[in-house]
């Protein structure tokens, strides 16, 4: 348990000053003392203030929230599947809130002043794909095999439909819709933030009440039954819990990837198997994952005089390497496991 404790406290502190380089650093130049200044009076009415408490702080925020909430969630369908390669996105509810927010950008919703006509068509997008994979593989037992393939079918059927609306829309909505698949923390508005938070949180602690189960699903289902879990009814909590969770942040953020696929592998690795200490160390690691992630994506374009970029541009670039190494260097066995 120490050991535990030390590797969670080791991670809070890790997502903490992950947290405080994206709230110091920015694409605006502002001078050190007039960042102190701003960040010990949040009640002020500096240009200083503004920068660091209206722009950078929510984003900062939300960008903890969403990487927590994807590595949480990632870490969940993991275990449940049985499945390394298990991530938020596997099941079918990116793809429906990606199509959701095309339905919104294409319509002109996006350039509206409620702006938070985006993340809702998406949330439920990701709601509608949720209660069909949901009914598809209740037919079949609630298995992994058909939770995941109603997920990936559902995704292909999804993602040509947007492809289709594509060829009918401007290039201006292309661009918007693009940009909001790739994932942009710059574009979520202020409304995102706490149903984001609200939802992450009620998620996660559904998944620690079931960090036991979750243990014993990883045995297979005739052992969980022996253990007392019913494997299907565990299940179900499981993924929609976990699918409102992932759903929650692809609204508010668009489509983040290798977060919840790479963190949980390599916090399992770290922490151990244990869910009761992995599912907390998921959400903490891919806090500073994603927060480190954001202030790259605006730190590095701003060096170069360049527009910045949406983070999922990082996370895509980063989480490939990192697959790259592991198998050019014949160690996927130990993530892969």
């Amino acid at each position: 348990m120490k050991k535990a404790a030390g590797i969670l406290a080791g991670l809070a502190l890790c997502a903490a000053a992950a947290a405080l380089l994206g709230v110091w650093f920015g694409s605006g130049s502002l001078a050190a003392g007039d960042k102190f200044a701003a960040l010990l009076d949040p009640c002020g009415e500096s240009t200083a203030h503004s920068i660091i408490w209206t722009l950078r702080m929510p984003r900062v925020l939300l960008a903890l929230l969403v990487g927590g909430g994807l590595a949480a969630s990632g870490c969940v369908f993991q275990g449940m599947l049985r499945n390394p390669l298990a991530d938020p996105y596997t099941l079918g509810v990116s793809g429906g809130a990606a199509l959701g927010a095309a339905l919104a950008i294409m319509a002109g919703l996006g350039r509206m002043a409620d702006a938070a006509a985006v993340p809702f068509f998406a949330f439920a997008g990701a709601l509608i794909s949720l209660v069909l994979v949901y009914a598809a593989s209740s037919r079949r037992g609630f298995t992994p095999s058909a939770l995941i393939l109603g997920g990936m079918v559902l995704n292909f059927l999804l993602s040509s439909v947007i492809y289709l609306l594509f060829a009918f829309a401007k290039s201006s909505e292309i661009h918007g819709a693009m940009n909001w698949l790739m994932g942009d923390l710059g574009s979520a508005p202020a409304a995102a933030l706490p149903a984001a938070g609200a939802m992450t949180l009620a998620g996660f602690c559904v998944f620690m009440w079931f960090s036991r189960d979750l243990n014993t699903l990883s045995f297979g289902d005739e052992k969980a039954r022996n253990l007392g879990t019913p494997p299907a009814t565990a299940r179900r909590f499981l993924f929609l819990s976990a699918s409102l969770v992932t759903g929650a942040c692809v609204a508010s953020a668009g489509i983040i990837g290798f977060v919840g696929l790479i963190i949980p592998h390599v916090l399992r690795r770290v922490a151990g198997p244990d869910h009761r200490v992995l599912l907390p160390a998921s959400l903490l690691g891919g806090a500073a994952f994603l927060a480190l992630s954001d202030l790259l994506a605006r730190s590095i374009p701003n060096s170069i005089s360049f527009p910045e970029f949406p983070v999922g541009v990082v996370t895509g670039i980063a989480g490939g390497l990192f697959l790259l190494v592991l198998l050019f260097s014949g160690r996927t066995d130990r993530f892969f496991s």
